[in-house]
């Protein structure tokens, strides 16, 4: 049985964790691309790289309203879970918890080109940019999103 688990932070600083301290969480994020070759990314507050806009499955939810709530809450977007691309798994530490993930990514598609005017929370995303996939520097990326992006848009 294993009794400890090697966690990182996001900076990827690593952390030796015993396994009773691991919460387990499900995530889901969304790759959203439009006509002009474009990603949607967005930018964490506290950290200095681009993600996907996405987190955690609430209890109940099923995927795809998961994904939908989190993807209006973080972007102002609604959007519909199209295809499912990757399943991967993470662990990692944050707001001084230890994780172990399921991260699940989907295709995404806008319900309207509309976006709303959204109410930041605390700890959500600081803004949402578009970005062209040519100009895309993977460096500029969290490293969890760095695989499934890499595979998805053949960087």
């Amino acid at each position: 049985m294993i009794k400890s688990i090697v966690v990182h932070d996001l900076h990827q600083k690593e952390f030796q964790v015993s396994v009773d301290k691991l919460v387990f969480r499900v995530s889901i994020y969304g790759i959203l691309k439009n006509g002009n070759d474009e990603i949607l990314l967005q930018k964490n507050p506290r950290y200095d790289k681009l993600n996907l806009p996405g987190g955690s499955v609430e209890l109940g939810e099923t995927f795809e309203i998961a994904l939908s709530r989190e993807f209006l809450e973080e972007t102002g977007y609604a959007i519909n879970p199209t295809k499912l691309i990757d399943v991967q798994q993470d662990f990692f530490t944050y707001d001084d918890k230890y994780f172990q993930s399921v991260t699940i990514f989907y295709e995404v598609d806008l319900i309207n080109n509309t976006k709303v005017e959204i109410n930041k929370v605390e700890g959500d995303s600081e803004y949402a940019i578009w970005i062209k996939k040519e100009n895309l520097d993977i460096e500029t990326i969290q490293p969890v999103f760095k695989n499934v992006l890499q595979k998805y848009l053949c960087l």
